[in-house]
């Protein structure tokens, strides 16, 4: 192969004037004629997730003149959308491997000749001295080629909630995205808009109503289950149904024990005014993380029970 791509900067994401992750890359020419580079046709796939291939993009090139073994400077866009995040996210969670972006491309070009002319007549000047001229060529451009270029760009798992931030999501976004499918269980819908409150609280370093909104949107959820007993009978109800095997036992001690933790963190961010019970940030997230994987859980845990009734 003639043509190299290497990466030349960090991928990055951009809201305007459009959603788009941006790379910058060098396409590297390995001949020693001098060649012009007209443009490159690509797309883009991300190889680990089924059926997230970009359809083909084009950007110009100049075109270029390279010379031997010289370079080329482009920035490839790849559009995308929100819910194209949301298919990314539903793959990714749990997973702790990068996302591997692949970009596959022909870059158009053409050779260039050059060819001497022949001097002309020379006279000598007074005194016996030839004057000088200078060497006169024609460039002689060949048709047009087209070579392949391949280059792979791995994004780990903080370098992705970063692209997302600069989009507009913040890393509570992220998890919305899970959310999001647990809306067809109506027993939950309750509990899910009391922690998009809690998400909204966190963006606004409310960290003391975080803590609280996680826990009343699993008192929320936990009403729905039934109406009747006392707050301990209806999250027993709730737990029941999301886990209703005897196998399922050590399941329902483990989500028992976070929704206690998390009142417990509740109870403790009630004594805002006592300087030994500030509620920090990082008390926030870990009441949001744990509530929102609860709510996680419970909706495939529902789910799965379902299609065990089908």
């Amino acid at each position: 192969m003639s043509w190299d791509a290497e990466q030349s900067g960090s991928l990055s994401g951009s809201d305007l004037p459009m959603m788009a992750l941006q790379l910058s890359a060098t396409l590297r020419w390995k001949g020693d004629d001098e060649v012009e580079a007209h443009s490159l046709r690509y797309t883009g796939s991300l190889s680990d997730i089924p059926g997230i291939v970009w359809p083909e993009l084009s950007t110009h090139l100049g075109p270029a003149n390279v010379r031997g073994h010289g370079d080329v400077y482009t920035r490839l866009m790849l559009p995308f959308s929100r819910a194209l995040v949301q298919r990314i996210e539903d793959w990714r969670q749990g997973r702790g491997g990068p996302l591997r972006l692949e970009i596959r491309g022909d870059i158009v070009f053409r050779r260039l000749k050059k060819l001497a002319l022949p001097a002309g007549d020379k006279k000598a000047a007074p005194g016996g001295q030839m004057p000088w001229q200078p060497e006169q060529h024609l460039v002689v451009a060949s048709p047009l080629e087209q070579e392949q270029v391949h280059l792979t760009v791995n994004v780990d798992r903080d370098h992705w909630i970063s692209i997302l931030r600069a989009i507009g999501w913040d890393e509570f976004s992220v998890f919305e995205v899970p959310v999001l499918g647990l809306k067809r269980h109506e027993q939950l819908q309750k509990g899910l808009a009391i922690l998009t409150e809690a998400q909204n609280a966190f963006r606004q370093g409310q960290w003391s109503t975080v803590v609280t909104d996680a826990r009343r949107a699993l008192e929320a959820a936990a009403g729905a289950a039934t109406a009747d007993g006392d707050r301990r009978a209806k999250f027993e109800a709730l737990l029941a149904q999301v886990l209703p095997l005897d196998t399922d036992e050590p399941k329902r001690d483990t989500l028992e024990g976070l929704m206690l933790a998390l009142k417990d963190l509740r109870d403790h961010s009630a004594h805002v005014n006592d300087i030994r019970f500030q509620v920090e940030r990082e008390d926030a997230e870990l009441a949001l993380t744990v509530a929102i994987s609860i709510f996680r859980f419970m909706g495939e845990a529902l789910a799965r029970a379902g299609r065990r009734r089908e």
